[in-house]
């Protein structure tokens, strides 16, 4: 009996399946509860502590994301800003020269002396299209010769193809409207040759004493491609 109580009790204590082996005490009960009491408050400390800084991490991490993210806001708002505006000067710009353009393409379509077909358009010039028109000839004709005069070439094609080209420009408006004073002659037509005449005189003057054409000339004479200029 004294055995068997033995063995019972043996059993309670000791696993017996497969053996012997480690008791079967519950791990509380394997340290004092003064221990356990400091192992689980120092593990709980150690979880509150990683906790904790686990939190200032993903905080930290949080503003400086929140930081950049603004920043880049503010950097893309100011890109788009800039953009608009460069946009909207480029889109001024643009608008005021196509708006100069037009006005331009609608003075030479309205005024038949800015025609540059072949023939003058003698059956739509009136009084009123003289001093515009002719002003508008003289001032690109005399940047023109100024060009010619800075670049001037002595050979035919770089001196007296564009030279013939500019006097032609002036001469043929201001010959339709002398044309047209000696057979339709007019008070409006009368003010408006005089008001242009003194200008156009002006210029003839230039074109017969430039000294850059003179030199240019008597350089085409004095180099080689003279020899094969025919009259």
């Amino acid at each position: 009996m004294a055995t068997t109580n033995f063995l019972r009790h043996l059993s309670m204590r000791v696993g017996v399946t497969g053996g012997l082996s480690c008791p079967r005490v519950a791990p509380a009960r394997a340290f004092p509860s003064g221990l356990r009491r400091a192992h689980t408050s120092s593990y709980t400390s150690r979880v509150l502590s990683a906790s904790v800084g686990r939190s200032a991490v993903t905080a930290a991490r949080g503003s400086a994301f929140y930081g950049y993210s603004a920043a880049l806001q503010i950097r893309s708002t100011d890109s788009r800003s800039r953009s608009k505006a460069t946009l909207a000067a480029a889109g001024a710009g643009g608008i005021a020269a196509m708006a100069a353009s037009a006005t331009v393409e609608s003075e030479a379509a309205s005024n038949p002396l800015l025609h540059q077909g072949d023939f003058p358009l003698f059956d739509q010039i009136k009084a009123e299209d003289v001093v515009p028109g002719m002003k508008q000839i003289l001032e690109d004709v005399e940047n023109s010769l100024k060009e010619l005069e800075e670049n001037a070439k002595p050979t035919w094609s770089g001196l007296v193809e564009p030279l013939e080209m500019l006097i032609d420009k002036l001469n043929v408006p201001w010959g339709a409207v002398s044309h047209l004073k000696g057979v339709k002659d007019s008070e409006a037509l009368r003010t408006a040759v005089e008001e242009i005449q003194p200008l156009q005189v002006t210029l003839s003057s230039k074109f017969a004493q430039s000294q850059p054409l003179y030199n240019a000339f008597c350089a085409l004479r004095d180099g080689p491609q003279w020899k094969t200029l025919t009259e």
